[in-house]
C-alpha cells in the first residue's frame, strides 16, 4: 500500500498522455495529401487546426513582358490595284513584329507593337520574242505602330489562371512604301481579332488571328505628296504566333 499513491499518479499520467494523443490526431493537422510539401506555408484556422497552403512560384497579379512575333498574312487592296493597273499585289507573305505588353492576371492586357510585312507589287508581261513571262516587281513594305487592348471574357469561368482567351481591339499608324520611301502614307489602322495565350510570371506564348483594316489618305511619289479623292483601303488578315519574356509581381 506504500506504493499505491505512486501507482495512482502513474495511471493518471498514462491516461493523460493517451487523451492528449487522441486529441491531436482527431483531426488531420496537415492537409497536403499523401506527402508533405516542403514549399508550403503552415497556417492555423479558427479551430486551431494546422493546415498548409501550397506556395506556387508562378502566382502573380501583374506582369510586364517583351517579345517577338511572326505571322502569315494575306493582303489585298482593290483600290491600290486600280490605281496601279496593270500591277497587282502579291497577296501572301510572312512578317515580323516586336512588342511589349503589361497585363493584370489573365484578365486584361495592353500592348504596344511595331510590325513589318514585306511583299511585292508586280506585273507579268509576256515577251513576244522568247515566249516567256517577264515579271516586273516593286518591293514593298507595310510598316506600322499600334496600341492593342485585350480583354478575356472567359475570366470568370476559366479555373486555370495561366490561360487567356483575349478579344483584341487596336489602332495604329501604318505606311505602305517601297525602298525609296515612295508609296501610301498617312494611314489609319484598325485591328480586330482573337488570341489564345499561356501566361506565366516570367513569360508568355500564344497565337492569334487578326484582321487589320487600313485607310491611306496620301501618296508620296518622288518627293511629291498626292491627295486622292477618297481614302485608299487595304485589308490584311494575319495568323500570328508570339513569344515573350519578362517578370511579374
Amino acid at each position: 500500500m506504500k506504493n499505491e499513491p505512486a501507482r495512482i499518479l502513474l495511471f493518471i499520467s498514462i491516461m493523460s498522455l493517451i487523451g492528449f494523443n487522441e486529441k491531436c490526431y482527431a483531426k488531420n493537422p496537415i492537409e497536403t495529401g499523401d506527402t508533405l510539401k516542403t514549399n508550403a506555408n503552415v497556417i492555423v484556422d479558427d479551430d486551431h487546426v494546422a493546415k498548409t497552403v501550397a506556395y506556387n512560384p508562378q502566382d502573380f497579379e501583374a506582369y510586364i513582358h517583351a517579345g517577338i512575333g511572326g505571322h502569315l498574312f494575306v493582303i489585298s487592296s482593290d483600290d491600290i490595284e486600280e490605281l496601279m493597273d496593270p500591277f497587282e499585289i502579291g497577296s501572301v507573305g510572312f512578317g515580323l513584329s516586336y512588342f511589349g505588353h503589361i497585363g493584370y492576371r489573365n484578365l486584361l492586357q495592353i500592348e504596344y507593337r511595331s510590325g513589318k510585312d514585306k511583299n511585292n507589287i508586280f506585273h507579268d508581261e509576256p515577251d513576244p520574242f522568247s515566249m516567256k513571262i517577264n515579271r516586273i516587281k516593286i518591293a514593298m513594305k507595310q510598316k506600322y505602330n499600334a496600341w492593342l487592348f485585350k480583354l478575356n471574357p472567359l475570366y470568370p469561368v476559366v479555373s486555370n489562371r495561366s490561360l487567356a482567351f483575349f478579344i483584341i481591339y487596336g489602332t495604329g499608324s501604318p505606311v505602305y512604301v517601297d525602298d525609296n520611301n515612295d508609296g501610301f502614307k498617312d494611314g489609319d489602322l484598325t485591328i480586330i481579332g482573337g488570341e489564345f495565350s499561356w501566361i506565366t510570371k516570367f513569360g508568355s506564348f500564344g497565337f492569334s488571328v487578326e484582321s487589320q483594316n487600313i485607310e491611306y489618305k496620301s501618296i508620296d511619289l518622288l518627293g511629291i505628296t498626292l491627295l486622292p479623292d477618297k481614302s485608299i483601303a487595304l485589308s490584311d488578315l494575319q495568323i500570328k504566333v508570339h513569344l515573350a519574356l519578362g517578370f511579374g509581381i
